[in-house]
């Protein structure tokens, strides 16, 4: 069965920025129709944060570090199947384990950008329609930024694992080998950032 083909689709694929755009257009109408419906019951847009990431926090913070690392290990993939030279390599790369390992990425990584646009958007609302003290603007400075800085990284993690080619890494180290230890590295790092914050 195929999936159906559209000038529409086409267009939002020429750009993947531009698609995940439009999703997070999607997600934050979404995000609105929540909180609305939350001030309509009578709760207060801070409780209806404080609700939503007491929920949400803890799985984005669990399936957004696996879908991360998922992200890393499928662009080693991609860039290893552009610079090796070995047909055998190239085909368990791009094979259906590599495929898998690159769909679960992009598919998770997505689903991290919808809980961050969720958050960040009911953090904004919680934060416009309740008083902040100036003892709390670093705290609301931090969180905002932070939220901000992991959503456009999960974006260019994204667009990198779905987009046709290599990474640029490429264009500057042709050596599958160095390719493999560079990107192998990245993941030793997010793991040991992982295992040191679960201590």
């Amino acid at each position: 069965m195929l999936t159906d083909d559209n000038t529409f689709d086409k267009k939002l694929k020429t750009n993947l920025f531009l698609d995940l755009g439009f999703r997070f257009g999607l997600w934050l109408l979404v995000s609105l129709a929540i909180a609305s419906i939350a001030l309509g019951r009578g709760e207060s847009l801070l409780n209806h944060f404080d609700r939503m990431q007491s929920s949400l926090a803890p799985l984005a913070n669990t399936f957004g570090t696996f879908s991360l690392l998922l992200c890393v290990l499928a662009l080693l993939l991609k860039d290893v199947e552009h610079t090796t030279t070995s047909d055998r390599v190239r085909k368990a790369t791009h094979g259906m384990l590599g495929g898998f390992v690159r769909r679960a990425a992009g598919d998770l990584s997505l689903w991290l950008l919808a809980a961050l646009s969720s958050l960040l958007s009911t953090f904004v609302l919680a934060v416009a329609s309740a008083p902040v003290s100036p003892s709390e603007y670093g705290v609301v400075a931090y969180l905002g930024v932070f939220l901000v800085l992991l959503a456009g990284f999960t974006a260019i993690a994204n667009v990198y694992v779905r987009r046709g080619g290599p990474t640029p890494l490429v264009k500057y180290v042709k050596d599958a080998k160095w390719v493999a230890l560079a990107w192998a590295g990245m993941l030793a790092v997010l793991v040991l950032n992982l295992l040191w914050g679960a201590r």
